[in-house]
């Protein structure tokens, strides 16, 4: 069950009054600061029609192989199937896998705070506002301060995460006569799950880790987490058939 806390303010009459005359003061602010922005984003959307225009007027279909040596410095476009020449390795847990992209996804189970407020009115123009905050715990991929909690004590998260989620792209690849570079495999799409077990870890954070739902686990119950436990899971693109635009630098495919 979750922790919660009541917090209550008063706000008079007077109170409310400046209050909204800074809030009209705030809105003509970002008001004025809005229409130069504004137009700033126009004119980026034109230029990237415009050079989306053109590139598309600039596209040469060719072939993965033979390599046509005449397009090069032009944009091609091209089908075939994207292979590497050596699996993806995650340089922390040692886990390496053939394919294009490789995830590890990182969660930590912590304490979450979240927060909700009502205001009822007073006789006299007054306003009580009450501020609800609760406290239940919950798997999470990125840290939560408990520091920065309007309630930290007995709502106590590590200070930091054991690990963190990262992605990796294949360092080469190839497509035909041409190699594709790590920012084209960097945008290929299409992930899958991954099943591994501990076992093919690297030692160094091997122990503790067990398998369960596709996670890999580490806690003293990993059916009953406790503040502080870490799961991990993988996924990854596989070597597949993709269409590419990509500028044609000698045998490069580049992004």
């Amino acid at each position: 069950m979750a922790d919660r806390i009541e917090v209550v303010s008063q706000q008079g009459w007077f109170s409310r009054i400046g209050g909204a005359f800074k809030g009209i003061l705030v809105g003509l602010l970002m008001f004025f600061a809005a229409v130069p922005l504004l137009f700033w984003n126009e004119g980026r959307a034109v230029q990237t029609y415009k050079s989306l225009k053109e590139g598309a007027g600039a596209v040469v279909s060719a072939q993965s192989a033979p390599r046509d040596a005449g397009l090069d410095g032009k944009l091609v476009h091209l089908i075939g199937e994207a292979t590497v020449d050596a699996p993806v390795r995650d340089p922390v847990f040692g886990f390496e896998q053939r394919g294009l992209r490789l995830e590890r996804t990182v969660e930590m189970f912590q304490w979450q705070e979240s927060s909700s407020t009502r205001e009822e009115k007073k006789v006299g123009g007054g306003v009580e506002r009450i501020t609800t905050y609760s406290y239940d715990t919950g798997w999470s991929e990125r840290l939560e301060d408990s520091s920065d909690f309007h309630e930290p004590a007995g709502h106590q998260n590590p200070s930091s995460m054991p690990f963190e989620s990262e992605r990796f792209a294949a360092s080469s690849g190839r497509l035909g006569d041409y190699r594709l570079d790590n920012g084209v495999l960097g945008q290929v799409g299409g992930w899958q799950d991954l099943a591994v077990g501990p076992e093919i870890l690297a030692e160094t954070v091997r122990t503790g880790f067990v398998s369960q739902g596709g996670w890999l686990v580490r806690g003293s119950d990993p059916a009953r987490p406790a503040v502080g436990d870490v799961r991990v899971r993988f996924r990854f693109v596989p070597e597949q058939t993709i269409s590419v635009i990509a500028r044609q630098s000698g045998d490069r495919l580049e992004a």
